[in-house]
């Protein structure tokens, strides 16, 4: 029976094989971890099913192989695998025989169980019962824990088990002793109050743990959620990092200069209306101040032709009249006293007439009359023309419509007319400059105020157009929305990475290295995530359970230091009925109390009981057991001897120097004939010729079991510790079992097996076969 093809679909990280047709001689040939140690290990579970469990190390990908085995018998029927059962029914062997005969794992060519399996294959061959016999007693003994001479094993196999049944028989009676001792000295109160303290520390133990675990599940979910946040936040703000805040700034700026600018258009335009406005009344009150000027210029005019000569003339009088009034009363004196003279000589003429007297007379009045004449033109008559001119100057006055009823009174009217007069001029020439400058202003607000406005607004619109072209936005608030998420993103990113940076710390200098790194925390807490779902940590909590666990724990010190002694008793006790029974993690708890010390005194009692129950038993049926044992012994040695298929080949692959291989039933042990006729034990041949050996054995055990079949040999790197010609003949002889139908599956990472066999390569006697691909190298 051969396998014509397999095919391996799935297996782990095995890439599908599609459909691998096998001839006499196949070799697997690839580096290491290139899938063929999977390749063989599908194979295997194919083949065998359930009985792949003989191999260790096999389940190393947890999951059944997707595949097929197409095998072939030599009379052409085929069966396929797995659907058409397991090998070991087609060739009706066992697991365990064709695991020993058929594949070699780990270039591990010796036969496990050795003794016992070639006494299966004799029974298989010639129908004794030896084996089973040997291998019931030896299975009593193990299960009695007997040794050879029926005594208490005492090996390491066994665990030291009789040094541990007489500790366990010192130890009750000692423990006995000691509870006897305890009781009376009334240790058991002081006891349960501490049994009491250490249960309810155990239970903050496990309420702490649990809020500890509360804290990394809140620590992952807080995490995990910053974490998201960053993520999504940096994913929107990819698509509005274009929006920033000094374009916003900019554009900002921009609309609040316009309205700035129309703010002051609209405040120029209104200045201008009133400076117009202005302006109109400004021209319309200078036309009144003309008007009125006018009129007082023509007054002015009447006061200098009519009233300014009569006031000069007046002035003249006046200064002549001065000048003239500085002697007036010397010629007023000089008139009175030529009057008296007169009047006094016209008396004295009177009494006394002479012609003296009548000349001095009339010369006396002459002159006076000269005087007096002279005294009236000089001054009454001045005086008479000055009153006239004086009224003159009042009729022509009050013509002009200067009033006052004399003259100071019309000089000072007139006096207050010019000074009107003058403001009124000043008034005129005011309004005119403020006119001048209203139109002036009016003219710049229009010309080149107004002008600038508009140039400046229109870059400013110009500015605006250039950034709503660039993003495709039609109004600022609309930036301003996209602005704002950005920094909504921002700030979540910022608020985000500081939590995880409180929570995990940082590594790196670029975000994407924190970002990592918190991926990497977050990771490590997943753990945690489902951990005490309905639990919610709280600080304060934790820290209130960790003093009351401190109290406790010093509560319980001052206790453990009252009962040191006892409790170093108590552990010693436990220490050696842990040793005595080996019990499991599980099966034996602490020896802390008095009542733990006597369940362990009733475990120790069952110990003792249950091994000396099977003891007895065991040794009762391997007395049974050992007469027929004795019967059957001689039986064994068929498989070997000189003419053997076993020593035939070994002579042959050895080149003669080991001619014979025999099998000793008293010592069960193989033996070989060197070529000098020295007899050895098979251990104490080198590496390559032991391995050598196994391998001549397993081919000799095949055909014998197969009879008129064939079958195919599925072999890992068998002959590692064979030098290069060793190696050679090795291969020679598998390529002449291959000639002689059996097939043969050989799987290699070395180069020497390959160079050995590229001659046979070239001649297609060995078919180099391709290994499945492992999807991790595929990649």
């Amino acid at each position: 029976m051969r396998i014509k093809e397999f095919s391996i679909r799935k297996y782990g990280p095995l890439t599908d094989s599609g459909t691998l047709r096998l001839t006499d001689f196949n070799l697997f040939w690839g580096e290491n971890e290139d899938g063929k140690t999977l390749t063989l290990e599908a194979l295997i579970r194919l083949l065998l099913g359930k009985g792949q469990k003989l191999f260790s190390g096999i389940e190393r990908v947890n999951e059944k192989p997707d595949g097929y085995v197409l095998l072939e018998t030599d009379r052409g029927e085929e069966h396929k695998l797995p659907e058409g059962g397991q090998i070991t029914e087609l060739l009706a062997l066992s697991a365990e025989e064709y695991r020993n005969l058929f594949v070699i794992r780990n270039s591990d060519l010796s036969i496990a169980r050795e003794n016992e399996f070639y006494g299966d294959v004799t029974e298989r061959l010639m129908g004794l019962r030896s084996n089973q016999i040997q291998k019931i007693k030896n299975q009593l003994r193990v299960l009695g824990n007997l040794t050879e001479g029926m005594d208490t094993v005492n090996t390491r196999q066994s665990q030291h088990l009789k040094s541990r049944v007489l500790l366990a028989e010192g130890l009750l009676k000692e423990a006995g002793e000691f509870l006897q001792a305890a009781h009376s000295q009334g240790y058991g109160a002081l006891e349960e109050q501490m049994l009491s303290r250490q249960n309810r520390f155990r239970e903050l133990e496990g309420e702490i743990r649990d809020l500890e675990k509360a804290r990394l599940r809140e620590k992952f979910q807080n995490g995990q959620r910053h974490l998201d946040v960053i993520l999504a936040a940096l994913e929107k703000l990819d698509t509005l990092k274009a929006f920033t805040d000094e374009e916003f700034s900019e554009w900002q700026q921009l609309e609040g200069f316009i309205e700035d600018r129309e703010f002051e258009r609209e405040q120029v335009q209104q200045q201008l209306q009133l400076q117009d406005a202005e302006r109109k009344e400004e021209a319309r009150r200078l036309e009144d101040y003309k008007s009125q000027l006018q009129i007082s210029e023509k007054r002015k005019t009447g006061i200098d032709e009519l009233l300014k000569p009569l006031f000069r003339r007046r002035s003249e009088i006046n200064e002549l009249f001065a000048r003239r009034n500085a002697g007036r009363n010397f010629w007023r004196a000089g008139v009175l006293i030529f009057l008296l003279i007169s009047l006094s000589l016209l008396l004295g003429l009177s009494r006394f007439p002479q012609v003296y007297m009548l000349v001095s007379a009339i010369a006396a009045g002459t002159i006076t009359f000269g005087l007096a004449v002279f005294y009236y033109f000089r001054f009454i008559k001045l005086s008479g023309e000055l009153k006239q001119l004086e009224q003159n100057l009042l009729n022509r006055a009050a013509d002009l419509g200067v009033p006052g009823s004399d003259i100071s009174q019309i000089q000072e009217q007139i006096q207050r007319f010019e000074e009107n007069l003058q403001r009124q001029q000043q008034r005129v020439a005011a309004s005119e400059g403020r006119l001048a400058f209203l139109e002036n202003s009016c003219k710049a607000m229009r010309e080149e105020r107004l002008a600038q406005i508009d140039h400046r607004v229109k870059e400013a619109r110009q500015g605006v157009r250039v950034v709503q072209a660039r993003h495709n936005l039609e109004s600022l608030e609309i930036y301003r929305e996209k602005v704002w998420q950005r920094r909504e993103q921002e700030q979540k990113i910022k608020e985000s990475m500081a939590t995880l940076k409180s929570l995990f710390g940082m590594k790196g200098e670029a975000v994407a290295e924190w970002i990592q790194h918190w991926q990497a925390e977050i990771q490590d807490l997943k753990e945690y995530q489902a951990v005490a779902p309905d639990l919610q940590f709280n600080e304060k909590t934790l820290e209130k359970k960790k003093a009351e666990q401190q109290q406790i724990k010093e509560e319980i010190e001052r206790m453990q230091r009252q009962t040191r002694e006892v409790r170093e008793r108590l552990a010693d006790f436990e220490r050696r009925a842990r040793e005595a029974t080996l019990p499991g993690e599980d099966e034996m708890l602490p020896c802390r109390t008095l009542t733990d010390l006597e369940r362990l005194a009733e475990d120790l009692q069952q110990f003792l009981g249950e091994v000396g129950a099977r003891q007895r038993t065991a040794r009762v049926a391997v007395e049974i057991f050992e007469e027929v044992e004795r019967e059957e012994r001689q039986k064994v040695s068929v498989l070997f001897g000189e003419k053997s298929n076993v020593s035939r080949m070994f002579k042959e692959i050895t080149e003669g120097l080991y001619p014979a291989v025999s099998y000793e039933s008293h010592t069960a042990g193989i033996r070989i004939k060197r070529r000098d006729g020295r007899v050895l034990p098979a251990a104490w041949l080198s590496s390559g010729a032991y391995d050598q050996l196994y391998f001549v054995i397993r081919l000799a055990l095949a055909e014998k079991l197969l009879r008129n079949e064939k079958g195919f040999f599925i072999l890992d790197d068998p002959f590692l510790k064979s030098d290069r010609q060793r190696l050679k003949r090795q291969l020679e002889v598998l390529l002449e079992f291959a000639r002689r139908g059996w097939q043969v599956i050989y799987f290699s990472a070395k180069e020497e097996v390959q160079t050995a066999l590229q001659k046979y390569i070239n001649m297609n006697q060995v078919n180099v076969q391709t290994v499945p691909a492992v999807d991790f190298k595929a990649r």
